[in-house]
């Protein structure tokens, strides 16, 4: 065997078990970078016939010391590296960088036919320039003139997809602390792509328009799709850094600004994959959670001058009015879709059921964007009377997607439905619904609305949930307790909402419990037969990308036969709502000022017609309901909510007397207990 092989193999031992190798600095530098051969990686048919002749020079070989390089400086930026073993490897990649030019042979690499290879290469790059960042504060000059070159021209290969890559990852490695100068390093990496920045922009798009209108070829379609990937990941971090170290640069607000073009990208030609990862990214933007994956976005940018209202609201318009152009009816939604996380698909959820994940994001896609028109607006028109339009395209395409699923007996139930396995995407669905609901009725003084028919009713949201999870009110303390969610800000509004609007609760409580009836559902037996069942497990990920099973003691082990189950995460670092000032005003709907939709949206048979399914009629019907039902005869879900709310306000209690209730609940027990009045059941053990 080859002494130079058997010398890295040596450094590596070393390597893995944190000691010194036997050999010096310099000689060590040499031998990596010797095996660094740029004829080898131009030449397929040349790199297999020298691996015949000679091992050291095979791609295999050059693989393992681009590994070996990337290692040493994933070592020396770890905090947890013995000193002595951290100067050795940093004298070991100076020497390469600073006297054997192994930057330009590494970024001559990124190119190369071999993928394989150009992956090595571009993470070693990328890891070496986070390197010399955290030593000298400054970025690789030859690293950072080949991005730009390839930048300046972005025509989709693998040179582009390895250059987005690499920068990608070295503002991941920034955001997440890698090297000791975060945001004045950042702001100096996106002040100089700011040039370049919007060729790269259009001129990527603009390729998909080209490859749809003539015969392309696999290979260039593959290289458009791959670099289009690369391309949003690289956009998503430009966002978490806007977020995290409040960066904002003019060429980081172009996706708000020109958002139609990620729009069109969903319904371009190009392969599902980089459809659903577009439309991820609209979530992920509109929902300030860009970058969640890998750190913790801190509190969103929202005071003057930031810009971030403003682009906000660009994003909405762009959004609003394709959905009026009829953008939701080119979204796809593929069946047995492939999942980033994983391969198989939700034990409840049919083999041949749509992609829930793309529903989930487009649901809040549109959600959210009506929200922030109707939150940061200042002029024009009410735009009341369109939100019924907007949210009923929505309910028709989900009805597209749903149609072959029983468990839709209900229009409201979509909500359940359809993030059945998000609670945190579910609770932010449910609590931007319920906003809108308020702002209509705000608008809308002494009109019966029909909030059913969009499946928008707030008090129908609340009782599915409570169905999901079979009134156990533990989920419900989870949930409260957690920061994955934003539940308790919800849960505040919502029993706002409740206690001065109780006889529509009882209303609707009374008609639910006539289609449960009416399906052959007993809600009595299935209550009993859940009592004393052992304690299941529910799969849920912490956001769309990845799915993953945890235990969950609090969530009983079966659903009843139209909902889905739910999950309770592990909690992220979010701070909790402010809580101290829920009871400082008794007004249940937001402030909100007048907002104006740029179209106005009417029924004329292109789409946005209210959507009516099975047993619509008698739906639509409960919030016009005049009969109350009286304290002396509550309906059984009227009982079993006030039930496990009641035993909500028990446990919180003996929490807080043991000072064990994360936050002070005084305002949250007093409006359970108000709760308790308006409805006339008493629960059994109260507070004190």
């Amino acid at each position: 065997m080859d002494k130079m092989f058997l010398a890295l193999q040596d450094m590596y031992r070393s390597l893995l078990a944190e000691e010194l190798p036997t050999k010096e600095s310099h000689e060590v530098a040499c031998i990596i970078c010797s095996n660094i051969c740029n004829p080898w990686s131009v030449n397929a048919h040349a790199a297999e016939k020298s691996r015949e002749s000679n091992g050291q020079n095979s791609s295999e070989m050059v693989c393992f010391v681009l590994s070996l390089m990337e290692s040493m400086s994933c070592k020396v930026l770890s905090g947890s590296t013995a000193a002595n073993t951290r100067l050795y490897y940093m004298e070991v990649l100076t020497v390469s960088l600073d006297h054997m030019s192994v930057m330009s042979k590494l970024v001559s690499l990124f190119g190369v036919s071999d993928r394989l290879l150009s992956h090595f290469a571009v993470k070693c790059a990328t890891s070496l320039v986070l390197f010399q960042l955290h030593k000298s504060n400054s970025f690789n000059r030859v690293w950072q003139e080949k991005c730009m070159k390839i930048l300046l021209e972005p025509f989709p290969s693998i040179e582009l997809y390895s250059t987005l890559w690499s920068l990608t990852a070295l503002i991941k490695g920034i955001l997440t602390g890698m090297c000791n100068c975060n945001k004045d390093a950042l702001e100096q990496l996106v002040s100089m792509l700011d040039s370049v920045f919007p060729q790269v922009y259009s001129g990527l798009l603009s390729w998909v328009e080209r490859g749809q209108g003539s015969a392309a070829s696999v290979k260039d379609m593959y290289n458009v799709e791959t670099s289009l990937v690369a391309f949003l990941d690289f956009l998503e971090v430009l966002t978490a850094a806007r977020l995290s170290l409040k960066i904002c640069f003019f060429r980081q607000r172009l996706f708000y600004q020109q958002a139609l073009m990620t729009l069109q990208l969903v319904g371009s030609s190009v392969q599902y994959f980089v459809q659903k990862k577009a439309i991820l990214l609209l979530k992920a933007t509109l929902l300030l959670k860009a970058g969640e994956d890998f750190i913790t976005v801190g509190p969103p940018l929202m005071k003057e001058g930031d810009h971030m209202i403003t682009d906000l609201l660009s994003l909405a318009d762009v959004v609003l009015q394709a959905v009026f152009a009829g953008w939701l009816q080119g979204v796809p939604v593929n069946t047995n879709a492939s999942f980033f996380g994983g391969n198989v698909m939700s034990v409840h959820c049919a083999s041949d059921g749509p992609d829930f994940v793309v529903l989930r994001a487009v649901s809040l896609i549109l959600l959210k964007s009506l929200e922030y028109k109707l939150q940061y607006e200042k002029e024009g028109p009410e735009p009341a009377g369109n939100l019924p339009a907007f949210l009923g395209a929505l309910m028709l395409f989900l009805k597209q997607h749903l149609s072959g699923l029983q468990q839709l007996l209900h229009p409201c139930s979509w909500v359940s439905l359809v993030f059945g396995e998000q609670d945190d995407d579910m609770i932010e669905a449910a609590k931007v619904i319920m906003m809108l609901h308020l702002y209509q009725r705000r608008w809308n003084t002494g009109e019966n609305l029909k909030a059913c028919e969009t499946g928008c009713n707030p008090h129908c949201h609340f009782i599915f949930l409570l169905q999901n999870v079979a009134f156990d009110h533990s989920v419900l303390l989870d949930f409260l307790i957690s920061t994955e969610t934003c539940f308790l800000d919800y849960f505040v509004r919502y029993l706002k909402l409740l206690r001065n609007n109780w006889e529509d609760f009882a209303a609707i409580c009374q008609g639910i419990e006539a289609l449960n009836s009416k399906a052959g559902f007993d809600v009595a037996a299935f209550e009993r037969d859940r009592v004393g069942a052992p304690g299941g497990c529910t799969s849920k990920g912490s956001n769309d990308r990845v799915s993953e099973t945890l235990p969950n003691p609090g969530t009983a082990n079966r659903r009843n036969s139209t909902s889905l189950s739910l999950g309770i995460s592990q909690p992220i670092s979010h701070p909790l709502v402010d809580y101290e000032s829920s009871d400082e005003s008794e007004s249940e709907e937001p402030g909100l000022s007048s907002v104006p939709l740029q179209r106005t949206l009417v029924s004329d048979g292109s789409g946005f017609e209210n959507a009516k399914g099975d047993g619509q009629s008698e739906c639509c019907s409960l919030t016009q309901e005049k009969s109350v039902v009286g304290p002396s005869t509550p309906s059984r879900l009227c009982v079993q909510a006030v039930t496990c709310l009641g035993q909500l306000r028990t446990v919180i209690c003996r929490l807080q007397r043991r000072n064990l209730f994360p936050y002070k609940p005084d305002s949250l027990l007093k409006l359970l207990m108000q709760i308790e009045e308006k409805s006339g059941i008493q629960y059994e053990f109260p507070c004190e």
